[in-house]
């Protein structure tokens, strides 16, 4: 035998209602959040009481990308040099003498 669940109309109005007052008092929260704590994107700063001569390594000052090698065509040069000698095979096969 089937079961019938029965959703009331008042439980569905209350739940609606539920979800725009999370949704409005949350972004409320977030808004207020921004405001009062904003986010600071840098290096963090040390806890007080350590010592604050240290300092964080500074990024290296060569930014210089060095120069390529000379390009090395010999393995294309063996590819079209075998590509030329099989052309040169295939027309003389293919004449008719």
């Amino acid at each position: 035998m089937g079961m019938v669940v029965v959703i009331s109309l008042p439980f569905i109005l209350f739940c609606i209602l539920l979800g725009f007052g999370c949704y409005f008092l949350g972004r409320a929260k977030g808004r207020q959040d921004v405001k009062t704590n904003a986010q600071i994107y840098g290096i963090p700063t040390p806890p007080p009481g350590t010592d604050t001569a240290f300092s964080y390594p500074s990024p290296p000052q060569n930014h210089f990308k060095p120069p390529a090698p000379a390009a090395d065509n010999s393995a294309n040069e063996y590819v079209i040099f075998n590509f030329l000698k099989l052309a040169v095979i295939l027309s003389i096969g293919c004449m008719d003498v």
